[in-house]
């Protein structure tokens, strides 16, 4: 995967098994590529471009920028309206449950119907799945103590749930140590996710990356 703006000369490889490190030292560069890839995630215009083998990607699709991790969302409704989807894909498999289900439905609203004086109440009696979903709170609820457990289980969501396939993280090592970096990393790697860290100092103690330094001077070095 390559994530490439020709302006700032940046043409960063990420791969699954070896994340990227984008160092940014100077305060208005950090804040100039945090602001437009944060607003290319949510639909708008931006000067990177992310490709896999070639074929450029929807970068709103395609990837997730974390900035505070304390914002983790995994009630959002973009995650919601996916995981309804998924849900309601297997609807078809239980018509015979849901049939049972309806008729329930139906016989208890009777009984209450029949026990006031009102002749004029009706009701509807198709039974819509969505709407059962969202009367009884379906959703997701990870039970997570810390960023990092936080930050794994979101990993699984974006990977299996939402199909993305790069993920950045903005000064994350300000709240993990290098062990919870690589065992992040790791995690990324088996969900097939892509890292990509953007710090504002590079981490010497730091697990394996392949590191891109935009200095003060806003001179690019590789290591």
């Amino acid at each position: 995967m390559k994530l490439v703006n020709a302006e700032l000369l940046l043409d960063i490889e990420i791969q699954e098994n070896m994340p990227a490190e984008l160092v940014l030292e100077n305060p208005d560069m950090m804040v100039r590529v945090v602001k437009e890839l944060y607003g290319a995630c949510v639909g708008g215009d931006s000067d990177f471009i992310l490709s896999i083998d070639g074929k450029e990607l929807s970068i709103e699709k395609a990837t997730e920028i974390i900035i505070n991790p304390f914002s983790i969302d995994f009630n959002s409704r973009k995650i919601q309206n996916k995981l309804f989807e998924e849900l309601l894909e297997g609807d078809s498999l239980y018509l015979e449950e849901k049939a049972i289900l309806q008729s329930l439905i139906i016989d208890y609203l009777d009984k209450l119907i029949q026990n006031v004086s009102y002749e004029m109440i009706t009701s509807n009696i198709n039974l819509d799945i969505l709407k059962l979903f969202k009367m009884y709170e379906v959703r997701l609820d990870p039970q997570c103590n810390t960023i990092l457990e936080t930050l794994v289980e979101y990993t699984k969501v974006l990977s299996r749930l939402l199909r993305k396939k790069l993920l950045v993280l903005v000064n994350i090592s300000t709240f993990l140590d290098c062990e919870a970096l690589k065992e992040l990393a790791g995690m990324c790697a088996y969900q097939k996710l892509n890292l990509l860290l953007i710090e504002s100092q590079e981490k010497t103690n730091q697990f394996p990356t392949k590191t891109y330094i935009i200095d003060n001077d806003k001179c690019l070095i590789i290591k």
